[in-house]
């Protein structure tokens, strides 16, 4: 069996239905489906129960967090790739096996596809990822957990999740896996619906002691102060006849700024994840462009709909 899908939940009866639905609405159901219950009293198990003639394997007892719960899963799993559907979260839509199986994704250790993150207010916003990453890129960021395909293998040659920690161990192993020239593929599918409020996507002490010890452990000073410096700024500046300050362009990881003799602010640039938004002298929005799977929408002032770009 190419694919595992792991489900770890505890004491979550009104959000476990959602996960459960997408699951069994899949067009393929060529994979083994695991679910990890820390042994939940509120009625989640109740729930799990209408769906045990489709759950290969359920396991409900007590866990020390969810890295012990996914450990538990990876154990269990007889899958080539394993995939993290945890609780809540859920895939965006019903051919996303389907499409994993069809995709032209060779040689790869870690699938990662795209995300919607579902707002409080229910409001999904699409996050897209690079075509390319490494170590730089995981210092300010992570690949999305339940969007990825990892192979067991990895977890066979380079341990399991760290139950020391209890928030940012999946952040940990992204950082592992690259270290140890694993590959990773992007692949340009929105494959789930990312619930916010997880316990990694809240900032605590907790969490800021958890990345800081990671980040010792895998990076030197040196390396964080020339990664920091990268990410920082990038100046360029243009001179006429050689002496003149005509030009300037500063670069930053989320913003490019222009300037006029090289203090004039006329134009700057916001980049979000799959959104740009364009301002005249630094501050008036002029333009915003928005980017899904296969189309971009382009807004005159940023709100006034211009132009909509769809890609076959």
């Amino acid at each position: 069996m190419k694919l595992s899908i792991i489900t770890i939940c505890y004491n979550i009866k009104d959000e476990i239905e959602r996960t459960c639905q997408s699951i069994v609405a899949q067009t393929n159901q060529d994979f083994e489906w695991i679910v990890v219950d820390g042994g939940s009293t509120d009625g989640t198990k109740e729930i799990l129960e209408k769906y045990k003639e489709r759950i290969n394997i359920f396991i409900s007892e007590p866990d020390t967090g969810i890295y012990n719960a996914m450990n538990k899963g990876i154990k269990k799993a007889s899958g080539e790739y394993l995939n993290f559907m945890n609780g809540g979260d859920s895939f965006a839509s019903a051919d996303v096996i389907e499409k994993f199986y069809n995709a032209d994704i060779q040689n790869a250790d870690v699938i990662y596809g795209n995300m919607n993150f579902i707002k409080k207010n229910g409001k999904k916003v699409l996050r897209s990822y690079p075509e390319h990453i490494d170590k730089i890129y995981l210092v300010y960021h992570c690949i999305n957990h339940q969007s990825s395909f990892i192979r067991k293998t990895l977890f066979e040659q380079y341990g399991q999740y760290n139950e020391n920690y209890k928030i940012v161990s999946d952040w940990e192993k992204w950082i592992v896996f690259i270290e140890n020239s694993c590959v990773f593929r992007h692949w340009n599918e929105t494959v789930a619906d990312f619930q916010d409020g997880g316990v990694g996507s809240v900032t605590t002490s907790r969490l800021i002691k958890e990345r800081e010890s990671v980040l010792a452990e895998y990076f030197t000073e040196e390396e964080l102060k020339h990664i920091i410096e990268i990410c920082k700024n990038v100046k360029m500046k243009f001179y006429l006849f050689h002496v003149i300050p005509f030009y300037k362009i500063v670069k930053t990881y989320v913003s490019s700024s222009y300037y006029l003799f090289g203090l004039i602010p006329i134009y700057k640039i916001k980049k979000k994840t799959g959104k740009s938004k364009h301002y005249l002298f630094n501050f008036l929005p002029i333009y915003k462009i928005k980017k899904n799977i296969n189309k971009s929408k382009h807004y005159l002032f940023g709100f006034i709909p211009f132009l909509k770009i769809k890609e076959k």
